[in-house]
């Protein structure tokens, strides 16, 4: 009984004072390339997603944070779970803040066939009020996945393949 009455009473501060996110990618643009030539992408993902995310900052401006976005195609989806370190970086404005976020990503959806897991960052502008618990953000995006050999379309390709996931997003945040 003392053990989960301590749990929660170490839980409950960290998940009040923690951050959620759901954010819109405006546009998403992916990248291929085997060595220093770009190679055509036959499916483009579409260029519309929703991601959900979690964020708490533990020492006022270094926190941790997950993510995940989901692919609003309907084929082939290219999701990713996004676990993250985030800083933030104060500017003159009062209520602006400098946003970066560095971590491992991991593909989802029709992408999960295609790709291994790789890193990620990602750095914007967060504007929140004190007193309001709503905020906006705006942020940049690059997930560097790595192509997979067992994938029939990268097979034939030579040289180092990278892989670039690029987007915009603009996300809600809910500061409890």
């Amino acid at each position: 009984m003392i053990k989960r009455f301590s749990f929660l009473l170490l839980v409950i501060p960290m998940i009040a004072s923690a951050q959620l996110r759901v954010g819109l990618d405006a546009g998403r643009v992916p990248t291929l390339k085997a060595g220093d030539k770009e190679v055509p992408w036959a499916t483009e993902p579409d260029g519309m997603a929703i991601s959900f995310g979690y964020e708490k900052y533990l020492i006022g401006i270094v926190g941790v944070g997950a993510e995940y976005t989901l692919d609003l195609a309907e084929e082939n989806t290219f999701n990713t779970a996004f676990i993250y370190g985030a800083a933030r970086i104060p500017f003159p404005f009062p209520f602006i803040k400098g946003v970066v976020r560095a971590g491992y990503s991991m593909p989802g959806g029709d992408a999960s066939d295609k790709f291994d897991a790789g890193t990620a960052f990602g750095f914007g502008l967060r504007a929140k009020f004190p007193f309001i618990p709503l905020g906006l953000e705006a942020q940049f995006m690059r997930h560097a996945l790595v192509p997979n050999d067992k994938y029939d379309e990268f097979a034939n390709l030579a040289g180092d393949l990278e892989f670039f996931m690029n987007s915009i997003n603009l996300a809600a945040t809910l500061k409890f």
